[in-house]
């Protein structure tokens, strides 16, 4: 699935329905088990953040967005990696702030600090609207490449955030 990268499925409302929006017109059908795991996902997180209406959206990338370490404009983010490397993140205080001081090259962190989700891992992330100046300072893995420049393992990305963040 996350070779036919690039694309973008997205969906929002009640977790269930975001997940079936989202997935609306998809073609192949997806695998039993990931649908599953996208539902739980989605039910879950709208548990967690006390929302009834969640924004989801299934990734497929093949380039480096977010590639810089960064804190997102959002109260909460859940994110789970299902094919290619996990996001990567920093156990390190500073949220927003900090993320710009490391992409200014100010403080650029050693390789060995830098964690990894693994892959089919969820985390629910903290973000700057929920706790200014305390959101986790995250990124995307770089994307390996081949000689010619084509991703050789594209990713395949479930991001889930809060509706009422609109």
């Amino acid at each position: 699935m996350a070779q036919q990268a690039p694309f973008v499925c997205s969906g929002i409302g009640e977790p269930d329905i975001a997940v079936m929006q989202a997935l609306a017109g998809f073609e192949p059908p997806l695998h039993p088990a990931l649908l599953a795991d996208m539902l739980f996902l989605a039910n879950l997180f709208a548990e967690v953040s006390d929302s009834q209406q969640v924004r989801l959206r299934l990734e497929a990338v093949s380039d480096d967005s977010c590639a810089l370490f960064h804190a997102d404009a959002v109260r909460l983010r859940l994110l789970c990696t299902y094919c290619g490397d996990g996001t990567e993140w920093l156990a390190r205080a500073g949220g927003a702030a900090e993320a710009r001081r490391l992409r200014d090259g100010d403080a650029l962190p050693d390789r060995a600090s830098i964690q990894h989700l693994p892959i089919g891992a969820a985390a629910i992330l903290c973000g700057e609207a929920g706790m200014p100046d305390h959101g986790c300072i995250h990124q995307s893995p770089p994307m390996p490449r081949d000689a010619t420049g084509r991703a050789l393992h594209p990713r395949l990305l479930l991001c889930i955030d809060p509706a009422e963040e609109d």
